[in-house]
């Protein structure tokens, strides 16, 4: 999420390997696409293409529908990208219609988030649910689109506090999370519960989500910064412990239809080293991952290549997205360059009636993206 983003609250809450490195500049990559077309061998120009080598879902017994999302993301990495928008604040398909009336074109991801849910059972302060409706995520599905789920996980400001923040300005601290009776415990729990029987309702449906929990969380600290959430501030080893516990918790409650997207920070601070990779130490671990994700914003093209190629090292059994951009290179540049993400997804403007002047991917952007033939849309991914 860009860090000059502003929560507009709608409640009377105060919510605030690198084997893909080759030496000749063309060569070629088996691939194959969504289980029915015939294998085919594509000579990639570029010499930054990736490895066809990742690993599968990390989740025992998935789901038939994530395995099949998977394995056409797994098939078509490096020689398509998806396109997805961001929801504003809630689950609504308000960017994807803009950018469908802009281009002609849908995006074949939408991204939603829990961002409120804290506050849904507590009927004295909040008169509706958000996520009651389903019908955005259905009729995406539907329609042969992919929806993809973010958490802005609010929790309280002190114990017994009305006031659900997401940022650091918090006294909930995560090693206290783990400590059974603690408020951070009972406030991890009851939110827990929530998320689960939301998710649950998405697995019942036949819908897999591309889930990415906790972004973000180191910050800009291996610059001397700070974290800029809350999941972020007991640091690397207490942010594992709280991933692997989401994931077992899960995994428990048989949500099997999830493809787990955890968000690297690479070269955030005041020397713009785009190439050093600068949170190894927050990655959950292989078993515990399927995506490696990427937020960026103001960043050229070539910036991007840099940092696809530090990513792709670092992690060379995980395909990486570009999770959350804006204010970035254009598509086709950065394609050009080499950074073969497996899907982008800008973030959105509060209450945009249009992609002109849009904060963080405007008309002409949208134009160059779309205009690509590389570029996947809603009801092409099969």
């Amino acid at each position: 999420m860009p860090q000059s983003y502003a929560y507009y609250p709608t409640s009377p809450l105060d919510l605030a390997k690198t084997d893909y490195l080759c030496a000749q500049p063309v060569y070629t990559l088996n691939m194959r696409f969504a289980n029915y077309i015939p294998l085919l061998s594509v000579a990639i120009a570029s010499c930054s293409s990736p490895s066809a080598e990742y690993d599968g879902l990390s989740t025992p017994n998935p789901s038939a529908e994530a395995v099949r999302v998977y394995e056409v993301l797994r098939s078509s990495y490096g020689s398509r990208i998806l396109s997805g928008t961001m929801a504003n604040v809630n689950w609504n398909d308000a960017e994807a219609r803009l950018v469908s009336d802009a281009t002609g074109r849908w995006p074949a991801v939408i991204g939603l988030d829990f961002i409120d849910i804290s506050a849904t059972d507590s009927v004295s302060a909040w008169d509706y649910n958000p996520y009651s409706d389903f019908s955005v995520a259905g009729d995406q599905w539907a329609k042969g689109g992919l929806v993809s789920l973010c958490w802005h996980w609010s929790v309280p400001a002190a114990p017994d506090s009305s006031r659900l923040v997401f940022r650091t300005d918090t006294r909930f601290r995560v090693d206290s999370m783990f400590a059974a009776g603690s408020w951070e415990n009972k406030v991890m729990n009851h939110d827990l519960d929530l998320v689960i029987a939301q998710l649950l309702r998405f697995r019942d449906a036949g819908i897999p989500v591309l889930w990415r929990p906790l972004h973000e969380a180191s910050g800009n600290r291996k610059s001397g910064g700070d974290e800029w959430f809350w999941w972020g501030n007991g640091g690397p080893d207490s942010f594992v412990k709280l991933w692997r516990l989401i994931y077992d918790r899960f995994q428990a409650a048989g949500l099997n239809n999830l493809i787990w997207v955890w968000t690297t920070q690479t070269g955030y601070g005041d020397d713009q080293s785009m190439g050093v990779l600068s949170d190894a130490d927050w990655y959950p671990g292989d078993e515990y991952v399927d995506l490696v994700g990427r937020d960026a914003y103001g960043r050229t093209a070539e910036q991007l290549a840099d940092e696809f190629r530090a990513i792709s090292a670092a992690f060379p059994r995980k395909m990486a997205v570009l999770s959350e951009c804006g204010d970035v290179g254009k598509i086709s540049e950065q394609w050009e360059l080499g950074a073969r993400w497996g899907l982008f997804m800008p973030w959105y403007t509060y209450k945009a009636t249009s992609l002109d002047g849009h904060l963080y991917a405007d008309r002409q952007w949208w134009q160059d993206a779309m205009g690509c033939d590389f570029v996947v849309n809603r009801g092409g991914l099969w």
